[in-house]
């Protein structure tokens, strides 16, 4: 109860007001309560801020709470009760403090001259403020700076990654190349023997014809086709030429055949 603070109307949020309560109550640990600061101001208005308390040692809690606008929204008293409950969500008050005070001024002029120990602890808290917000704020910075070489190593990333899908097609499309090259390599090489067999099958059939044909006595000779008989002339060493072509010989010392022109 009484008056647990001085403040400047409007001055909000530039005020860390500590409380201290026993840590048992009749046997019961207060420590683990959801506990609230409860406000009503000068001109009526209210509300409820949700506070967690730390433990100071094994017998006391100190509940932290950062003065809020409506606690000093209008120049009067404002009244300030703590309360735990069982748990945050509606549960039954297991303790509530008395009403203490907050005597809220209209300006600086107004706090009495034994005040000033108060006021310098506000000034002091104005400039922890401060401190602290330029410290989220570098934080902030630091964050959007990571967030921006985050964002360029992942773009690094999705351009190797395009890179070596690139890469990985073209390997393929070459893959694709080589094997079909492949294929018309074999496929000329195949036509090539079947070309050659074929030759091969040609030659031995020519062979066996000249063979089959060949005469056994000079009576089959009229039979053989004029091919067959040039082949027979040529493997005994026998020449048909016409009447002109022999004329024309220097050399007349092999066997010769006239043959009508």
């Amino acid at each position: 109860n009484g008056v647990i603070a001085h403040l400047v109307r409007g001055d909000s949020r530039t005020q860390i007001i500590r409380l201290e309560i026993d840590r048992y109550d009749g046997g019961v640990d207060l420590a683990g309560l959801a506990w609230c600061i409860k406000v009503v101001n000068a001109a009526g208005a209210s509300d409820v801020f949700p506070v967690d308390p730390v433990a100071t040692d094994d017998q006391m809690l100190a509940i932290d709470w950062l003065v809020s606008g409506v606690a000093t929204a209008a120049a009067g008293h404002t009244k300030v009760a703590l309360e735990g409950a069982s748990d945050a969500d509606g549960g039954a008050v297991v303790w509530r403090s008395g009403v203490g005070l907050i005597h809220v001024r209209e300006g600086l002029d107004a706090i009495p001259s034994e005040d000033d120990e108060q006021l310098t602890a506000l000034q002091t808290l104005i400039l922890h403020v401060r401190n602290e917000l330029d410290s989220v704020i570098a934080a902030g910075q630091a964050a959007e700076k990571a967030a921006v070489n985050a964002d360029a190593v992942r773009m690094n990333v999705e351009t190797a990654e395009a890179a070596r899908a690139t890469a990985e097609a073209e390997r393929a499309d070459a893959e694709a190349g080589r094997m079909a090259a492949e294929e018309q390599r074999a496929s000329a090489e195949q036509n090539r023997r079947q070309e050659i067999d074929a030759l091969q099958s040609r030659v031995e059939q020519a062979e066996i014809d000249v063979t089959v044909k060949l005469p056994t006595t000079p009576t089959d000779w009229p039979e053989w086709s004029a091919d067959a008989q040039a082949v027979a002339r040529n493997r005994i060493g026998i020449h048909a030429v016409t009447q002109a072509e022999y004329d024309a010989l220097t050399d007349t010392s092999g066997i010769y055949i006239i043959v009508e022109e």
